[in-house]
């Protein structure tokens, strides 16, 4: 399994950099594996019982993954969750993401 730690600087920095182009390809190729929006509820589902080491696998549109909580969560204003597709069986991506809540109380991706 490849493992990603994907932050929000990662992605702006330079505004076009070599290591963002890339770190956007590897991205969106892989994003084949991902139903985001089923994954996204997932991760907010988790992060909301936030108990490390929690794990929920999550199955859309032909495409399946899991996510772990890592750290954070519940009462907690942030949380991270490493979200991880598999395919065909097998494992194939893992990305790490960082949740805070915003005003509202709602779980929002920060990278």
């Amino acid at each position: 399994m490849k493992l990603h730690i994907l932050g929000l600087g990662a992605l702006l920095v330079g505004g076009g950099t070599v290591s963002a182009q890339i770190v956007g390809k590897e991205l969106a190729r892989s994003a084949a594996h991902y139903d985001m929006p089923a994954a996204r509820l997932v991760a907010q589902a988790v992060l909301d019982r936030g108990r490390q080491g929690d794990v929920q696998m999550w199955s859309e549109s032909g495409k399946t993954g899991k996510v772990h909580l890592l750290d954070g969560g519940g009462a907690s204003k942030c949380g991270r969750v490493r979200l991880t597709g598999i395919h065909r069986g097998v494992e194939t991506h893992g990305y790490i993401f960082r949740y805070c809540r915003n005003a509202a109380g709602d779980w929002r991706t920060l990278g």
